[in-house]
C-alpha cells in the first residue's frame, strides 16, 4: 500500500466539503459579533445595519471545504502501512486516541445569491453535513482478536448522521431596545428566519449489536441497525441574536440559533433495517458461510429531522490596527449539525495597511474534537472583499500530524 502525500491528500480534502460561513473559517469560528452585511444573517441578526452599505454575494463566490476526524493523521498512516506488523505499543498509539469512539466530520456551506440593504437582508445557501462514529469496540477486535467474552455496541459510540438542505433567508437587525437609562450602553437586536428546502436527511435510529466468545460454543454475533432516509422535504428554522457596544471598541452578544428547527421529509421516506447475524463461529469454518445477513426497506409515512437548538455568546475587542474575539457555542442535542458539548474558540486580525487584513483563530481541542487553528489573508476595499483561509485539524500548521483540513474563499461586493 503506497504512502499517502500530505500534499495531495490536503489538496483532496480541501476540496470535498465545507464548513460555516466563509469568512468565519478564517477565525476558527470565533466569528459572531464579527460578522457583518450578508453573513450577519447567519451569525447575529443584530448585527445587520444600515451604516454598512448594501452587499452583495454571487452564486458559489463564498464556500468553505472541511473533513477532519479525531484520530488518525497522515504520518501514522503512512507509519502503519510501512509495517509487517504492530508492536503493542503501536496498537496504543492508536487507541489512546479513540476516547470511546473513532469519529469524523465533513461539512459544506456554499452560497447561492445575498443581498443586504440597510438593516435587512436577503440571502440562500446550501448547506450539507455529515458525522461518523464507529466503536473503540471495533478498533479493539481489530488489534487484539476476541479479548473479551462479551462485546456491546450501541447508539453512544456508534453512529451515522447526514443532512443537506438549501434555506433562503431573510434577517431584520439594528433595532433598539426601548426604556434603556441614557447612561446604559444601548442593546441591539435582530432575528432572522429561514425557509428551508431539504435535500436529504439520513440517521441510524436503533442500534443494538452484541459479540460473545466462549471456549465452548465459539464467537457468535447479532448485529440490528434501522438507517432512516428522507428525500425532498421542507422546514423553518429561526435565529434571535443581540448584542451590545459596552464601552468604546468594547462588544459582547448573544445568539440562539435553529429556534423551532426541523425539515419535514415527504417526497421519499424509508426505513433500511439490517441484520448480521452468524452462531458458533470457529476459526476452522472461517472459509465457509457463516454469516446470515437480512436486509429490509419499508416506507414509511412522512417525518420530520429536528435541528437541535444552539446557544452562542461571544466578545469582541476592537483597536485601529487589531481586534480579538472570543466565542462559546453550546448545542442541546448532538446531530449532523451541532454538538451538545460546549466549544470556545479565539480570534484575531491584523491591520498592517488598511487593505490588508490578516487574520488568525484558534479552537483548544477536548475529548470530542481536535484543536483548530486557522490562517487567513484578504483585500479589502470600499467596493470588494476577498480573501482565503486555512485551518487545520490537530496541529498549529499543515504537517503530517494533521487530522483535518478547512479551505474557505469569500467574495462580496459593496456599494
Amino acid at each position: 500500500m503506497k504512502r499517502i502525500s500530505i500534499v495531495i491528500l490536503l489538496l483532496v480534502i480541501g476540496n470535498l466539503w465545507g464548513i460555516s460561513t466563509a469568512k468565519s473559517v478564517f477565525y476558527a469560528d470565533s466569528y459572531m459579533l464579527r460578522a457583518e452585511g450578508i453573513e450577519a444573517n447567519y451569525w447575529n441578526p443584530a448585527k445587520l445595519s444600515s451604516e454598512t452599505g448594501v452587499d452583495l454575494w454571487f452564486p458559489f463566490a463564498n464556500f468553505t471545504a472541511s473533513l477532519s476526524n479525531n484520530a488518525l493523521d497522515i504520518d501514522t498512516y503512512n507509519y502503519f502501512v510501512s509495517q509487517d506488523s504492530l508492536s503493542a505499543a503501536d496498537k496504543q498509539h492508536i487507541l489512546r486516541n479513540l476516547q470511546t469512539s473513532l469519529r469524523g466530520e465533513m461539512n459544506t456551506h456554499i452560497s447561492l445569491f445575498g443581498m443586504n440593504f440597510g438593516n435587512q437582508a436577503f440571502s440562500s445557501t446550501l448547506n450539507l453535513s455529515g458525522k461518523t462514529s464507529i466503536s473503540k469496540n471495533v478498533t479493539d477486535m481489530i488489534f487484539y482478536g476476541l479479548a473479551e467474552e462479551e462485546y456491546k455496541f450501541g447508539l453512544n459510540d456508534t453512529n451515522l448522521s447526514g443532512l443537506g438542505y438549501i434555506d433562503f433567508t431573510f434577517g431584520m437587525g439594528d433595532i433598539d431596545i426601548p426604556y434603556i437609562p441614557e447612561n446604559w450602553p444601548q442593546i441591539k437586536v435582530g432575528a432572522s428566519a429561514s425557509l428551508l428546502a431539504g435535500l436529504f436527511g439520513t440517521d441510524i435510529i436503533q442500534y443494538d449489536g452484541i459479540i460473545r466468545n466462549t471456549l465452548s460454543e465459539g464467537a457468535s454475533m447479532q448485529q440490528d441497525v434501522v438507517l432512516r432516509t428522507g428525500v425532498g422535504g421542507g422546514g423553518l428554522k429561526a435565529m434571535f441574536g443581540m448584542y451590545s457596544e459596552i464601552f468604546d471598541g468594547f462588544e459582547a452578544g448573544l445568539t440562539v440559533d435553529n429556534i423551532v428547527g426541523f425539515i419535514n421529509w415527504r417526497v421519499m421516506t424509508v426505513d433500511h433495517t439490517v441484520s448480521v447475524t452468524a452462531d458458533e463461529l470457529y476459526a476452522a469454518n472461517l472459509d465457509e458461510d457463516y454469516l446470515t445477513v437480512e436486509i429490509e426497506q419499508e416506507k414509511i409515512k412522512p417525518f420530520s429531522t429536528k435541528i437541535p437548538t444552539d446557544l452562542r455568546l461571544a466578545l469582541l475587542y476592537k483597536t485601529k490596527y487589531a481586534t480579538v474575539s472570543t466565542d462559546w457555542v453550546h448545542g442541546l442535542k448532538t446531530s449532523a449539525v451541532t454538538d451538545k458539548w460546549g466549544r470556545i474558540s479565539f480570534g484575531a486580525s491584523l491591520l498592517p495597511f488598511e487593505f490588508l487584513p490578516i487574520s488568525f483563530g484558534i479552537a483548544p481541542g477536548n475529548s470530542k474534537s481536535p484543536l483548530k487553528t486557522s490562517y487567513g489573508i484578504g483585500v479589502s476595499s470600499e467596493s470588494v472583499d476577498f480573501g482565503v483561509a486555512l485551518q487545520t485539524y490537530n496541529s498549529l500548521f499543515p504537517n503530517k500530524k494533521t487530522r483535518g483540513l478547512t479551505y474557505g474563499g469569500h467574495l462580496s461586493f459593496h456599494f
